[in-house]
């Protein structure tokens, strides 16, 4: 059974310290508010092929922000989910272990499996989901860094967004938002 104390607060620990790493890392970061794209007081007048690829260009970009949004509601539900099914495992063990279902040695591998469950979901997360997301944000920076389109006041939401929340910043409130529940892990699993 201390093993098992052992191995949960190791990974307690693991997580903990990788969000430690990553606020430490954010600190030194040099965070720049950047600018957003003003309209211009005088619209440039261009020409009618102009107006045809620039009508390409935002199809395009709207399908680039559909795509942003979808990730988002993706990554939304995911973790939605993924927390509902933590705290309902838990709640399930805490439960049976009062009820005196379950032996007293049945319950740390159940916390070690709740552990790696919440685990993986994080590794899925970070290295997948946030991934995605981040691809569709890099792939919108083309117009809003684009010297023309500045020139004519269009786009810029992106970048806009990125230089409020930096994705170091959302990198480590990922982080973050998987290291507490797994504290509180520890905790209840000392606690029982």
């Amino acid at each position: 059974m201390n093993i098992f104390i052992i191995i949960l607060t190791v990974l307690g620990l693991v997580v903990l310290g990788a969000a430690i790493n990553q606020f430490v890392f954010l600190r030194k970061q040099n965070e720049s508010s950047g600018d957003f794209p003003v309209i211009p007081e005088k619209i440039p007048v261009i020409s009618q092929k102009e107006r045809e690829i620039l009508e390409i260009y935002l199809k395009e970009w709207q399908v680039i922000i559909e795509t942003q949004m979808h990730f988002n509601d993706l990554i939304l539900r995911f973790r939605s989910i993924t927390l509902t099914t933590f705290v309902t495992l838990i709640g399930a063990v805490v439960a049976i272990s009062n009820l005196k279902v379950i032996s007293k040695e049945s319950i740390p591998p159940l916390f070690l499996l709740i552990s790696f469950l919440w685990i993986a979901s994080f590794i899925i997360d970070f290295r997948y989901y946030d991934r995605l997301l981040l691809g569709s944000v890099k792939q919108a920076m083309k117009y809003d860094n684009s010297k023309y389109f500045r020139m004519l006041g269009l786009f810029g939401m992106t970048s806009g967004i990125s230089n409020q929340v930096k994705p170091l910043t959302s990198k480590w409130l990922l982080i973050l938002y998987y290291a507490v529940p797994m504290v509180g892990l520890c905790l209840v699993y000392l606690l029982l």
